[in-house]
């Protein structure tokens, strides 16, 4: 998406502003509103799952092209305890992958 595209979306009424506030605070919003701009790069801090890929391949759509990234794992360690006094320690791990684009023109 060109940035004169992105620059030429309309918002009609209280119900598109909202859409449109919502869409900014996305990865792909944000990567829109780099590209218009005309920043010459774009990072992004995204949870690795099931839709990391699509979101990916939205911000590559907008003209970005990915030129670098890094992984990591956050382990975290959750304590409950039960009504009967025994704790429980859930142990999780969550990936990030830090995303660095590059203006594709």
């Amino acid at each position: 998406m060109t940035a004169a595209k992105v620059a030429k979306r309309v918002t009609v009424g209280v119900s598109g502003f909202l859409l449109d506030a919502l869409h900014a605070s996305t990865p792909v919003g944000k990567a829109e509103s780099a590209y218009s701009r005309g920043d010459a790069f774009f990072q992004i801090d995204l949870q690795v799952d099931d839709d990391t890929s699509r979101v990916l391949s939205a911000i590559k759509a907008v003209g970005w092209m990915l030129d670098d990234v890094d992984y990591r794992s956050d382990h975290l360690i959750t304590t409950t305890t039960d009504t009967d006094g025994t704790t429980r320690e859930i142990y999780t791990s969550v990936r990030h992958g830090t995303y660095l684009f590059r203006r594709a023109d």
